[in-house]
């Protein structure tokens, strides 16, 4: 009975420990998930400093003739000794009946982790969203519309 409940334990701690090795796989891009879903809740409750660049404002006709409006803010706080730490930077783009936004999370140490594009440009791109996961400054993930694309 002893051997038996010793085996089970075994087995048991052997089991959950792989369990956790192969969560540890896909958990990098849940990780970096949970840190825009963060980044996101202190943007929005107006916790970051922001400095923001606009182009044509207004919204006023381009040369062209065409709508031309171009927005980017770059999201950031101050950690430790007053350094500046980039969270986010966002990117508007539109162009006639052309929309692009673009955003880019950086984690504590300024390394980009995440890219996400969304665009309504089907003559210029085959897709309309790309999300793009990183670490050590290479993709580990990524998905161009709702299809799992090999990243490497």
């Amino acid at each position: 009975m002893k051997n038996f409940f010793l085996f089970f334990l075994f087995f048991g701690l052997a089991f959950s420990s792989q369990g956790q090795t192969l969560a540890q796989g896909p958990s990098s891009t849940r990780y970096i998930r949970d840190i825009y879903e963060y980044v996101q809740e202190k943007i929005h409750k107006q916790q970051y400093y922001i400095n923001e660049f606009k182009v044509n404002a207004n919204n006023l006709p381009w040369a062209n003739q065409e709508t031309f409006h171009r927005s980017q803010q770059y999201h950031y706080s101050f950690v430790g000794d007053d350094t500046p730490i980039l969270r986010m930077v966002t990117v508007i783009t539109k162009m006639a009946e052309k929309n692009y936004y673009t955003e880019y999370l950086f984690d504590n140490d300024g390394q980009l982790i995440f890219c996400f594009d969304k665009q309504n440009d089907v003559g210029q791109y085959n897709f309309r969203e790309l999300h793009a996961y990183f670490e050590q400054g290479l993709c580990v993930n990524l998905m161009i519309d709702r299809n799992i694309i090999d990243a490497k």
